[in-house]
């Protein structure tokens, strides 16, 4: 009877854990702000801050974090994605009140009839076009990121999408904050595999010894 109760304990065990490790890998939407790309012959970068897997977004809203010694922002403008369902987008912004201390606020929400839905899918939602002020490494993000649904429901954001990027003000690209982790997958999911792992060897330790 012992090896049956072990057997039990650790499949508890390991439902428990699998549960709420598959609900954090699922993780929400993905907001993500790309590195820079400079323009030729010019001090200026742009930035593309991407959605995706999102379902029936109507609006959303982010601050953009800067140094502002390093980089200024010359405008933000909406991208296509809001209007692919068929609906009228409409800019938020850019809000630019707390630009001196490094932050600027955009948005967008789209005007329509209930019976035409959201936008769902991968999409561009915004393009940030940056000024270099100095040739100097920097780290910008995103934050504060609100997607709004159907009914003016909030939309869950997966918490990587704030994750700073590093850039040059010169225009080279530093590095993405984008963190893929080991072999391209994230730590979560590799926690996942060792977890499953795990239940498997227990399981054929336990058979082995039945058999015996």
């Amino acid at each position: 009877m012992r090896t049956p109760r072990l057997a039990l304990i650790a499949a508890i065990l390991c439902i428990g854990l699998l549960v709420p490790l598959a609900a954090l890998a699922q993780g929400g939407t993905v907001v993500t702000l790309h590195p820079p790309v400079a323009v030729e012959g010019a001090d200026t970068l742009t930035t593309e801050v991407t959605v995706a897997g999102v379902e029936g977004l109507l609006g959303f809203q982010f601050d953009v974090n800067f140094d502002p010694d390093i980089l200024a922002v010359d405008s933000i403008e909406l991208g296509p994605f809001l209007a692919s369902s068929g609906r009228a987008p409409q800019p938020l912004g850019p809000d630019e009140k707390e630009a001196a201390e490094g932050r600027v606020v955009f948005g967008g929400f789209t005007l329509g009839t209930p019976d035409v839905a959201g936008a769902s899918g991968d999409g561009l939602l915004a393009t940030i076009t940056w000024r270099a002020l100095q040739d100097s490494e920097t780290k910008v993000n995103l934050s504060r990121i609100q997607l709004a649904g159907a009914n003016a429901q909030p939309l869950t954001v997966d918490p990587a999408s704030e994750t700073p990027v590093t850039i040059n003000g010169g225009g080279s690209v530093g590095g993405s904050g984008s963190a893929p982790g080991f072999l391209g997958l994230p730590w979560y999911l590799w926690l996942l595999i060792l977890l499953v792992v795990l239940v498997v060897v227990v399981l054929v330790i336990m058979r082995r010894r039945r058999s015996k």
